[in-house]
């Protein structure tokens, strides 16, 4: 519900206008959604939790070079802007974290960005959606198959393959994917000024910090009686 209330529908005949199965494999990538969709989740963090609707009209301009009115978009607060932030804290490091061989070290692009790669089974399409304050953007990497009668179907797997003279044992979202936001970001945002996330409060999430009784070896009953009375649910 929440994916939903942040813009994503689940794809059928190439249209994004399906509720979003409710299942638990849903969060493993297992229900087709399409790239805008997910770059209007993901400025939803970049949002503070504001989702706004993508719109493919922002001027209307006539012929006597007078502008006639556009809409004002429909946005909606669907998450709690420490939640959103918080979010937004985890994604940077996916590009700019300390850990090395992080999965989108290839879309760094300079300036404060968050993001996360994702790779369907087999690697039959590899994905980067980042964002950075003022811009989101998806990328989607797939191969279709060039056989007579299925080239609407089930992309191929993308191991090994060669794309522009370089070579592939398997495809990742971190492998071109990343880089092809890198490079599309750059351009988009070039000449603009790099603005700062806002720091996420993490108390919103964290809530009270107590330690958590040890009940090794004890029968289930008693350990769970220790743990509830601690404050956790078990």
């Amino acid at each position: 519900a929440l994916a939903e209330a942040m813009g994503v529908h689940a794809v059928n005949n190439y249209v994004a206008d399906q509720p979003l199965p409710r299942v638990a494999s849903f969060v493993l990538g297992s229900i087709g959604v399409s790239p805008l969709d997910m770059a209007a989740a993901y400025a939803t963090f970049a949002a503070h939790g504001l989702h706004c609707p993508p719109r493919v009209v922002t001027d209307i301009i006539k012929p006597d070079h007078t502008a006639l009115s556009v809409p004002e978009p429909q946005c909606d607060q669907v998450l709690e802007p420490g939640v959103a932030d918080t979010v937004t804290s985890l994604l940077r490091g996916v590009i700019d974290g300390p850990v090395r061989g992080r999965t989108g070290e290839k879309a760094s692009i300079g300036r404060p960005a968050a993001g996360k790669t994702g790779t369907v089974d087999e690697s039959r399409a590899a994905w980067f959606i980042g964002y950075t304050p003022q811009l989101a953007a998806s990328v989607w990497l797939g191969m279709p198959d060039p056989r007579p009668g299925r080239t609407n179907g089930t992309p191929l797997p993308m191991k090994p393959v060669t794309i522009n003279h370089a070579y592939y044992q398997q495809m990742y979202g971190g492998s071109l994917p990343a880089p092809i936001w890198r490079d599309a970001m750059k351009g988009a945002l070039d000449g603009v000024p790099p603005v700062d996330f806002t720091q996420a409060d993490l108390s919103v999430v964290k809530g009270d910090r107590v330690p958590v009784p040890d009940v090794s070896g004890q029968p289930y009953d008693a350990a769970k009686q220790a743990l509830t009375d601690a404050g956790f649910g078990v």
